[in-house]
């Protein structure tokens, strides 16, 4: 009878960053396969589970939008009543994807930036992209509002570490011009 009401799954290990935080880069302890795809017949097997979520955190140690097959979990998770919950690296939020994305009825979305400039961005999450993520959110942020949404709700989220300390007052400011719904500084520091 006591089943959770808040999942957390993720979708694939795959990723097109090389985050030097990230603990996918050194495999140790990471209990997913590396670089292997979890499939759609491993979610239908989580019926007993997915009936009585509230939540579902779509996501792991990977970039979801590698994942081909990522909307139609979505879309399961969804037929079960379950709110979807998402983090990305923005790097592949094209139009395509943001259509897919507000369509699809995901609750909300993180998303990491770890800097506030492209400098910065490149030596923690190399090989970078911090433009085309900002635009991608600002983008993101336009389509929600052209629909008179306020969903996905957009959460930016910054790792302090020695890399981008320099950059943590400027954070509030970035995240205020993209129009996330919140910031978070996260308070562990990686050195």
């Amino acid at each position: 009878r006591a089943y959770p009401l808040e999942l957390s799954l993720g979708s694939s290990s795959f990723c097109n960053l090389k985050c030097i935080m990230c603990p996918r880069e050194d495999h140790e302890g990471n209990l997913m396969p590396f670089d292997q795809p979890v499939g759609l017949d491993y979610f239908r097997g989580l019926d007993p589970y997915l009936r009585r979520a509230n939540e579902v955190s779509l996501y792991g140690l990977g970039e979801p939008f590698i994942d081909n097959q990522y909307f139609d979990k979505v879309a399961l998770i969804r037929s079960f009543g379950a709110a979807v919950t998402l983090s990305t690296n923005g790097i592949l939020l094209d139009e395509k994807r943001r259509r897919q994305v507000i369509e699809s009825g995901i609750r909300g979305l993180g998303i990491s930036l770890d800097a506030t400039t492209a400098k910065t961005y490149a030596v923690v999450r190399p090989p970078g992209g911090f433009e085309t993520v900002v635009e991608n959110l600002k983008a993101l942020v336009r389509s929600r509002e052209e629909r008179g949404d306020h969903r996905p709700l957009l959460v930016l989220s910054f790792a302090m570490m020695r890399q981008n300390l320099d950059e943590v007052p400027l954070f509030p400011g970035l995240v205020k011009s993209i129009g996330a719904h919140e910031a978070i500084i996260h308070t562990s520091i990686y050195m």
